[in-house]
């Protein structure tokens, strides 16, 4: 669906309960019209929601064109394609946070795909990958990182 109808306002913000407000079908958090990150899965209602209105992708996944840009390893860079399925997270990190995996610590390996609220409409696509090589750092007035998030996953291993 090519239908974004971005959301202006909600009830309950910032809670586990919010819940879209306007207007009624509203189906991203994007265009800076509701001013901040909403929950994740918003979009979908409780009865009525079809794929569309609930802007999800055609496997039911949410927000992946919205509401944060999503970090991911660009293979634009040499620093992204050091990055391979061969090279496994140990689950440690240092006392700052840190990973313990040199090519995970490259900042140079990642950028990021998707829109986000205060991203315009044309990057509302799951597919895009315009700044997938420039590393998002968008900070609000109190220095933090406001509109970057990702998926994470873990292989079997």
């Amino acid at each position: 669906n090519t239908q974004v109808l971005p959301l202006t306002s909600t009830n309950d913000p910032g809670t586990g309960i919010e819940t879209v407000n306007s207007p009624a079908d509203a189906n991203a958090a994007i265009n800076n019209q509701y001013g901040s990150p909403v929950r994740a899965g918003l979009f979908a209602r409780p009865s009525g929601s079809t794929r569309a209105l609930s802007g999800a992708t055609y496997y039911g996944v949410m927000n992946m064109g919205d509401n944060m840009h999503e970090i991911v390893v660009g293979i634009v860079t040499s620093a992204g394609r050091n990055i391979t399925e061969a090279v496994h997270g140990d689950g440690y990190l240092s006392a700052s946070g840190a990973t313990d995996i040199a090519a995970w610590a490259d900042f140079n390996a990642y950028g990021h795909k998707g829109g986000a609220y205060n991203s315009g409409v044309d990057a509302a696509r799951t597919s895009d990958r315009n700044a997938v090589n420039i590393y998002p750092e968008v900070y609000n007035s109190d220095a933090v990182l406001v509109s970057a998030g990702g998926r994470l996953v873990r292989t079997a291993q």
